[in-house]
């Protein structure tokens, strides 16, 4: 094939759901060894989390952690609420460690079908599992950590002076809006990087809070790399080009003069997305005029693009629709929708003008 993004879309469409005459069983479509993406391990992730999609319609938590327990010892299950556009549901499985993660993985995926359902489940680790951790901190222009799993009634004060042991903090900032799982996030600001590292050791999947048995993940955020010279006001805090409701956020605040009014930069797009398949998704909400996909994966391998309308106000409806609410199949983190901003330098161009990415990827 001409690319890795039609053979995923090959993959998606043909494996274990095409049957060819005379045979009856489905057939099994998967990249070669050599080309295969990279693909979450139990070396890779902080936490042992299961990502189960092919769920059907009418499973429940119940149900499903009953099949996860004849395999290993279940920490929960939780069901994501929104269904995939085929009616499927997905969920997480948190197990209680890693081996035993794989052998449901190696007992489930790709085998398993619940009584009535026709398709096969897909169980792997989950892309929020990976760990970010860096071998150095050289790569990162910030000292800033991102703290999840937190307990949904969790005060910025408890985290201060959780994190205050291992350094001087800046600033703790709890994020707004719950992950599906109904868990909170937070950023961590120190004044060092040693700090960080400290943090990170310590903490990273070895520290839960009362009340809760949910180990706590800490790693560098994927919002402190970058250019020495960026700071952490515009894109961190929830100012301009923001997912979390600032002047430019992701819940449909008028752009400022520096944002585009008609083209959104959409994150956290599965590898496999066309361009075809954004419109698709896209064009429920207003008319698009234009795509543009940049496929160079993030470290958890999701893409990003560039969406544009026909007017502001069809932007405006599609960024609340979309952003940190719609899933893609197989993707268990919702897809980012902010509006595109201008690239360092420039005032804001005329419409249709090229326009940098407004926000972190992933």
């Amino acid at each position: 094939m001409a690319d890795s993004t039609q053979a995923q879309s090959a993959i998606d469409a043909l494996n274990l759901k095409t049957t060819i005459p005379p045979h009856s069983s489905p057939i099994t479509v998967a990249f070669a060894n050599a080309n295969k993406p990279t693909q979450p391990t139990k070396d890779t992730v902080s936490e042992p989390k299961l990502f189960v999609g092919n769920l059907p319609p009418d499973v429940t938590e119940e149900g499903l952690t009953s099949v996860f327990q004849a395999h290993a010892a279940v920490d929960r299950v939780v069901l994501i609420n929104r269904p995939s556009p085929t009616g499927n549901r997905s969920a997480f499985a948190y197990l209680k460690d890693t081996q035993g993660c794989e052998a449901c993985i190696k007992e489930l995926n790709g085998t398993y079908k619940f009584p009535g359902s026709e398709e096969v489940i897909v169980v792997r680790f989950a892309d929020s599992a990976v760990q970010s951790q860096p071998k150095s901190y050289g790569e990162y222009s910030e000292p800033k950590l991102f703290v999840g799993n937190l307990p949904s009634e969790i005060t910025e004060k408890e985290l201060e002076d959780l994190f205050s042991a291992y350094g001087e903090l800046d600033r703790v900032f709890l994020i707004g809006r719950p992950a599906p799982t109904g868990n909170r996030s937070a950023f961590t600001v120190f004044k060092s990087h040693d700090s960080c590292q400290k943090a990170i050791a310590a903490l990273n999947n070895n520290h839960s809070f009362p009340a809760c048995s949910d180990k706590i993940v800490v790693r560098y955020a994927d919002s402190a790399t970058g250019r020495k010279d960026q700071g952490w006001g515009q894109d961190s805090w929830g100012s301009a080009g923001s997912g979390w409701g600032g002047a430019a956020g992701g819940w449909g605040s008028a752009p400022s003069p520096q944002m585009s009014q008609i083209k959104l930069f959409i994150g956290n797009l599965p590898s496999s997305c066309t361009s075809e398949q954004l419109t698709s998704v896209a064009s429920q909400h207003g008319q698009v005029t234009h795509v543009h996909m940049m496929h160079n994966p993030t470290a958890s391998g999701a893409i990003c693009a560039f969406v544009e309308f026909a007017s502001p106000e069809q932007a405006r409806t599609a960024m609340r629709a979309l952003d940190g609410v719609y899933y893609f199949p197989d993707r268990d983190t919702p897809v980012t929708a902010t509006y595109a901003k201008a690239k360092p330098g420039r005032g804001a161009p005329a419409e249709g003008a090229d326009w940098g990415g407004g926000g972190d990827w992933g």
